[in-house]
């Protein structure tokens, strides 16, 4: 049984999102060397939620700049209103479908994209904030897959879903509340922030907490995740990562007959350039 503290947390309007918490002070553990805490365990903010909201019309070389902390980019993806949108750039060469991934300093430009995406907006806003910024990579049966980030710093690994921070995802997200009601005791649990001495800890959480539990989990030691591929069809495929790509297998179904292959990619020769710079249509909530 998960022990929860009895009482929300005291409220700071000047610096609280719309579910993070800058007072908030709590460590539960929700499994095996699995703790549920609040996201200023990797440093409180230096900005208040004005100051934040001045920083929107900035290039991204300066957001960059300004963001130190977890705490303080996720202020500004919230306050900029990050748009959740399938902007992968696939295709496909008989049975293999590469997706290329928006850079990260694109998906800051244009404030849109998806799960890839905006784990490379957090990577590149966070360069060199931390000792490690990795890619979390998982894949289902039916050849879907999810990206999300973990940090590692101090001896602890720190896991942060930037999908679930999303305002069109806020609804299945948790609130740093230390309570029961603020905690996502379900398949949506990466509504949480979870740090674990073993990457593989968290794993196994989710392994044990999705409705469809993935078949494969990696994790990429990169600046930013920029193309990979499937191979095959639903219950028989490969994933396919560039031959310059450092993956881990954190885990494999046994059942699961694929693997991780490292090949050379098919060319890109798209241009994110054309993609227009977004107005940042700042999250009045905030």
């Amino acid at each position: 049984m998960i022990a929860f503290f009895p009482s929300e947390t005291v409220k700071n309007s000047l610096y609280d999102t719309v579910n993070l918490r800058y007072e908030a002070d709590y460590q539960i553990q929700v499994a095996d060397d699995v703790y549920w805490i609040p996201v200023n365990q990797l440093g409180k903010t230096r900005y208040t939620n004005g100051d934040i909201k001045k920083l929107l019309c900035l290039p991204p070389e300066d957001k960059q700049n300004k963001i130190e902390t977890l705490y303080e980019a996720i202020q500004l993806y919230q306050a900029s209103n990050f748009r959740g949108v399938m902007d992968n750039e696939p295709h496909t060469i008989g049975n293999i479908s590469w997706h290329y991934h928006k850079p990260g300093f694109h998906a800051v430009r244009t404030n849109e994209g998806c799960c890839a995406s905006d784990s490379n907006w957090l990577a590149y806003i966070l360069a060199g904030s931390y000792e490690q910024m990795v890619f979390i990579h998982y894949s289902q049966r039916d050849t879907n897959g999810h990206i999300m980030n973990y940090i590692y710093h101090s001896g602890w690994y720190y896991f942060i879903d930037m999908m679930m921070y999303r305002s069109d995802s806020l609804q299945f997200a948790g609130s740093e509340t230390g309570t029961a009601e603020g905690y996502r005791d379900n398949e949506l649990i990466a509504g949480n922030f979870f740090k674990s001495r073993l990457p593989i800890s968290y794993v196994n959480y989710c392994l044990r907490k999705h409705r469809e539990a993935p078949i494969l989990f990696t994790f990429s030691i990169e600046k930013e995740v920029y193309v990979m591929a499937v191979d095959g069809q639903a219950g028989l495929f490969d994933i396919l990562h560039p031959s310059n790509m450092h993956t881990v297998i954190l885990y494999k179904d046994k059942d699961f007959g694929g693997t991780v292959k490292y090949v050379e990619p098919f060319r890109f020769t798209g241009k994110w350039d054309d993609i227009p710079t977004d107005e940042y249509k700042q999250d009045q909530s905030l």
